[in-house]
């Protein structure tokens, strides 16, 4: 899941940030903060499963993705870029389970179906990938989004153009 988001959040990042009033160095924040966050958690999260069950940490980062992606939903509605900011910083600690999954593939298969599963995953991972943007033209197509009533509401499209249209309610 975390390619289909990653893979839906940056073709728009950048006129996201823009949108709600945030700089090209801001956009460049953004994507540093998450690879860095990722960077940080990734050794956290695998010392936490060398030590505990696997499944709390993995749940756990799963769980701390779903939050950023809500605060970077919610960015537009607080109009303010650094939500999003915020929301790619605590998508990247999520985001640092990757090694995990596979760690998880290793301890649980035996040696003659290990490469078949690992595989798997990685084609998922690509295949997550391809969704993402598609996601993203749906999303877009469904007219879907968070708005006050003082707001306008925006679609984020994978092109980086930005429509806008006048809220009804």
């Amino acid at each position: 899941t975390s390619m289909i988001e990653y893979s839906m959040v940056m073709p728009s990042l950048s006129s996201y940030v823009l949108e709600l009033g945030g700089s090209h160095v801001l956009y460049g924040v953004c994507v540093g903060l998450f690879s860095l966050a990722r960077l940080f958690s990734m050794p956290l999260l695998g010392t936490w499963s060398d030590k505990r069950p696997m499944l709390e940490p993995l749940v756990f980062s799963i769980l701390i993705s779903a939050l950023g992606n809500l605060l970077y939903g919610l960015a537009q509605w607080f109009d303010s870029a650094w939500f999003i900011v915020i929301a790619r910083f605590v998508v990247g600690l999520g985001a640092g389970n990757a090694a995990l999954s596979m760690a998880y593939v290793t301890r649980i298969t035996t040696s003659k179906n290990r490469t078949q599963y690992l595989a798997t995953i990685n084609g998922l991972n690509l295949l997550g990938i391809v969704m993402g943007p598609a996601l993203n033209v749906a999303v877009r197509r469904f007219s879907l989004s968070f708005s006050q009533s003082t707001h306008t509401r925006t679609h984020i499209v994978p092109t980086g153009k930005v429509d806008r249209m006048e809220t009804v309610w």
